[in-house]
């Protein structure tokens, strides 16, 4: 159940992925690419970043892709879900990728 979950949300957030991501980076380096303590002052503004772009995201899909709801929907999922998993997607991903290059810099 789970798996499946994770596999149809994935699927769901791939289609948008780039534009988040580089939301996310880009946002990380506009705040001059902070580590350590640093980190957890960009958090507050980077999570408003976030959800502002995902409100975009959520409008353009909504806008322009409205037919492919339906199959999500004869899947089971809402739009709710499918946004609420497509933003913890997106946080997991960044936090994970910013904590390898945590490591990775104190490794070095």
């Amino acid at each position: 159940m789970i798996l499946r979950f994770c596999n149809i949300t994935w699927l769901f957030y791939r289609n948008f992925y780039w534009f988040t991501m580089v939301v996310s980076w880009g946002s990380w380096l506009v705040f001059q690419a902070p580590m350590g303590e640093k980190l957890f002052a960009f958090l507050t503004a980077f999570l408003w970043i976030k959800l502002l772009s995902n409100a975009v995201v959520w409008y353009t899909v909504s806008a322009f892709n409205r037919p492919k709801f339906l199959f999500y929907q004869n899947l089971g999922f809402t739009i709710w879900q499918l946004f609420t998993a497509a933003f913890v997607w997106d946080l997991l991903l960044f936090v994970t990728t910013l904590t390898f290059l945590q490591l990775l810099t104190w490794a070095f």
